[in-house]
């Protein structure tokens, strides 16, 4: 896709998936310890290269799986070894809120967590909302923005009021989002 088709940014999913070929050929029960992880580290040291000479980036994404020992379950750890999280940049772990949280909302609630960022701060928490078949709105970082300074909207309920005249301009994420759009000049975005 890289070198043939000049795609700058290629999106895997899922790296479990990626098996080694003589596992669907062996037979069920054959040990193949270590192999997976193998395939993914040799496979990632030949891609680097690749992906420097061409600017290029490849998003991967994985399923977290319990780490199950013989003293219980041990965390969780990413299929394929460690080498996709040893030379990635960024590896962000997500994960939905609370179902109670998006009861009644627009936007479903995302947690994500930046286990590793190499290209600034890291262990980070970021509470985020998605819209489904969307994602995360831009208009979403406006909002946050404008309640967090306090000066121009603020959050009761589900209703967003202006500061200075404590009038309702929108119900809901999805009506302040129009609202943003529709009033850019009135809040210097």
């Amino acid at each position: 896709m890289i070198q043939e088709h000049g795609c700058r940014v290629v999106v895997m999913d899922s790296i479990d998936s990626l098996q080694p070929e003589h596992l669907y050929d062996s037979e069920l029960g054959d040990a193949h310890i270590g192999n997976h992880a193998k395939l993914h580290s040799k496979g990632v040291r030949k891609l680097l290269p690749i992906l420097e000479k061409y600017h290029a980036i490849v998003i991967g994404i994985n399923q977290k799986k319990v780490n199950l020992t013989q003293m219980g379950s041990r965390g969780y750890n990413a299929t394929g070894g460690k080498a996709w999280g040893f030379y990635s940049k960024v590896i962000v772990d997500c994960k939905r809120g609370s179902a109670n949280s998006n009861e009644g909302k627009d936007l479903i609630e995302l947690i994500l967590y930046l286990e590793k960022n190499k290209l600034g701060k890291q262990f980070v928490t970021i509470k985020e909302g998605a819209k489904q078949g969307y994602g995360i709105p831009v208009e979403s970082r406006t909002l946050n923005q404008l309640i967090d300074e306090g000066k121009v909207v603020r959050k009761k309920g589900n209703w967003y009021r202006w500061v200075e005249t404590d009038e309702a301009i929108a119900h809901g994420d999805e009506q302040m989002f129009n609202w943003i759009n529709e009033n850019k000049e009135l809040i210097n975005v």
